[in-house]
C-alpha cells in the first residue's frame, strides 16, 4: 500500500510518500514553503512596488498572509478580494490600476 501524508503549516508544507512494502527510511520526504508563506511573499513584493492586489480563489489565510495584507493596507495601498477568497489556495492578482480591472500581472498559487 502507498500512503501520502501532507502537513501544511504556517511556514512549511511537509510531504511524505511511503510504500509500506519498503522500509520507512526509504520513503520520499519533502519540506517546502507553505502556500500561505508563498502568497505572503507575493503580497510583500506588491507592497514594495506600490501596487494594488486582488485575492481570488478558495479560502486560505492566517499567519504570514494576514500580516502581509495588514502591512499592505497600512502602507495606504489597495486590496480587493472575491467573496470566496475573503472567507478565512488563493490566487494573487497584482496590478497598478485603481481596482481589479487595472491589473497588470497574475500569479496563481
Amino acid at each position: 500500500m502507498r500512503l501520502l501524508c501532507l502537513d501544511i503549516g504556517s511556514g512549511t508544507q511537509d510531504i511524505l510518500l511511503w510504500d509500506t512494502a519498503q522500509p520507512a527510511e526509504n520513503a520520499l520526504q519533502l519540506v517546502l514553503p507553505s502556500p500561505t508563506l508563498l502568497v505572503a511573499r507575493k503580497i510583500e513584493a506588491a507592497t514594495t512596488r506600490g501596487e494594488a492586489i486582488v485575492l481570488t480563489g478558495e479560502t486560505m489565510g492566517g499567519g504570514a498572509c494576514t500580516g502581509a495584507l495588514r502591512n499592505h493596507l497600512r502602507a495606504g495601498l489597495q486590496a480587493y478580494a472575491t467573496p470566496e477568497a475573503a472567507r478565512p489556495g488563493i490566487s494573487l492578482v497584482i496590478g497598478s490600476g485603481p481596482g481589479p480591472r487595472g491589473r497588470a500581472r497574475v500569479g496563481r498559487v
